[in-house]
């Protein structure tokens, strides 16, 4: 009877005692593992900025708050939901997708940690100006993200490599939004974003085009 209650007390204790772990592979579990795949900078930053600008514009739009920079705060909230939040979203869900698609990489480490810093970079200088040089930084992003994406589609020769359009064309919208900012198109610059937020609804249908299939197929 005792020899039967220590053998149920080692199964109990051995239940809940971690195993031994090898150094290098404990130290590798710990790392740290953000810029490994697009979608954790990506989605991480556009959550922080919708939690942090939002709240922003609603005290620029009752006089709160001072307004920053050159926008309006309708034009500037209009710019960085468009080209600021569905951009990042696009962006890590596509870096993320397309290495399932093609089985090659797209940018992780330093490069990946570059692009969201650029990225990071357009939201500063877009609300504190000037406008010339937010429209280099910002504007700079998406045709560095369609770059990026076309190598390892083009090289796989995969379907989807039409997104690499999409982004061209939702670069361009964004680039004629800052043009008119600066007055250089004759045109109301929130014109631009609303164009662009139907890009992004294209560009939404067609992923869900793409995964959807997939998930349930999988499922059932």
């Amino acid at each position: 009877m005792q020899r039967s209650h220590h053998v149920r007390y080692a199964v109990t204790v051995d239940r809940f005692t971690p195993p031994m772990q090898n150094p290098a592979v404990h130290a590798a579990s710990i790392r740290f593992a953000l810029f490994d795949l697009g979608f954790r900078p990506f989605y991480l930053l556009a959550a922080l900025l919708a939690t942090l600008n939002v709240p922003l514009w609603v005290a620029q739009w009752h006089g709160v708050v001072p307004q920053a920079g050159q926008l309006t705060g309708m034009a500037w909230h209009a710019h960085e939901m468009v080209f600021g939040f569905a951009a990042a979203v696009i962006t890590g869900f596509l870096f993320t997708a397309a290495r399932n698609w093609t089985g090659l990489p797209t940018p992780t480490g330093r490069r990946l940690a570059a692009l969201a810093a650029l990225w990071f970079a357009g939201r500063v200088v877009v609300l504190t100006g000037p406008g010339l040089f937010a429209a280099i930084v910002d504007g700079a992003f998406l045709p560095l993200v369609a770059l990026s994406l076309w190598f390892p589609l083009k090289r796989s020769g995969n379907r989807n490599l039409f997104f690499v359009g999409l982004l061209l064309l939702f670069a361009a919208a964004n680039l004629l939004f800052h043009l008119a900012r600066l007055d250089v198109i004759s045109l109301a610059p929130t014109m631009f974003a609303q164009g662009a937020l139907f890009l992004v609804v294209i560009i939404v249908a067609v992923m869900s085009g793409r995964v959807t299939p997939g998930f349930t197929q999988n499922a059932i």
